[in-house]
């Protein structure tokens, strides 16, 4: 019962939870298989792998594949043409897959660098790492959407010889968790450290699920709240009546009750530490409300 213990839990769980969803993973990927003519190459038998665990029902939210050797500094104009032919190839062949199971519209794909490259030759028939560089973003659901933000002035550079870029990068990461993710503002502004973002228009479409009836899910509304060194849960009701809160793992097993009593309306808010009574590692869990007959869930930062 003490930090020592809480990190060696952590590590543990960590431990556990791979070796128990590897099964899981395994399970996807057997569930489907693939309906388009990868080729070779690396970035292609990646994504012919995650196309299958899509298809199979993992679940997953965000999928993370590679495609090295960009960072050219010399024979760039070769090298350049066989990268982006590669990239060109694997994504319209895991698009055509995923079309066949009608997950297509349901995938986004964005390109993300550490870094860009310098405007000019460098003697060696390349360029040197820069600060800017095109975000390429492929997928249906972009809805046609192209070029975003304006074309950089190739003779016009900063004080450190690199190009001007006239989107920033957060700008672009904070329009797809908006509008593809649907994160709430105050979260979005969490993860970017409050940076003052500029909604840009990618043409995608943050939208829930349609339903028959939606008094029912108006009866309650939740989200995470991240206030100094708290984990609250923040709850904001019509009605009256009973409510029970219930922390799980990753693992979906039950941990602990948060609450189990009446609501009465207005908002609500719950110290996720305080009311547990247990010592929470940090990680990201699971609550559920039960609430008027009607269940919520959201995953949440124990920090």
């Amino acid at each position: 019962n003490c930090i020592y213990g809480d990190k060696l839990t952590f590590l543990r769980a960590a431990a556990n939870t791979t070796f128990t969803y590897s099964g899981v993973i395994h399970d996807a990927y057997m569930a489907s298989s693939n309906n388009a003519n990868y080729g070779n190459g690396s970035l292609a038998d990646q994504l012919s792998a995650v196309a299958r665990l899509i298809k199979g029902g993992l679940g997953t939210k965000v999928y993370m594949v590679s495609l090295g050797s960009f960072d050219t500094h010399a024979n760039q104009r070769y090298q350049h043409q066989s990268l982006l032919q590669d990239l060109s190839s694997s994504i319209k062949a895991f698009y055509e897959d995923l079309a066949s199971g009608g997950w297509d519209q349901k995938v986004l794909s964005m390109t993300i660098s550490e870094f860009g490259r310098r405007p000019y030759e460098n003697g060696s028939s390349g360029t040197d790492h820069g600060a800017a560089s095109p975000l390429m973003l492929f997928g249906p659901a972009l809805n046609g959407s192209g070029f975003v933000g304006e074309h950089p002035d190739l003779l016009t550079w900063d004080d450190y010889d690199n190009l001007i870029p006239s989107s920033d990068f957060r700008d672009v990461y904070a329009s797809v968790l908006a509008n593809w993710f649907c994160l709430d503002q105050e979260v979005i502004d969490s993860i970017l450290l409050n940076h003052n973002y500029q909604n840009l228009d990618l043409g995608l479409d943050c939208q829930t699920l349609s339903i028959g009836n939606s008094e029912p899910f108006l009866r309650l509304t939740h989200r995470p709240v991240y206030q100094n060194n708290q984990t609250l849960i923040e709850i904001e009701t019509q009605q009256t009546a009973h409510g029970r809160i219930t922390l799980y793992d990753i693992m979906g097993r039950e941990l602990v009750t948060l609450a189990d009593r009446m609501f009465f309306p207005g908002r609500h808010s719950i110290d996720v530490r305080q009311s547990a009574g247990i010592r929470l590692s940090y990680g990201q869990y699971i609550y559920r409300i039960t609430f008027a007959g009607q269940h919520y869930s959201k995953s949440i930062l124990i920090r």
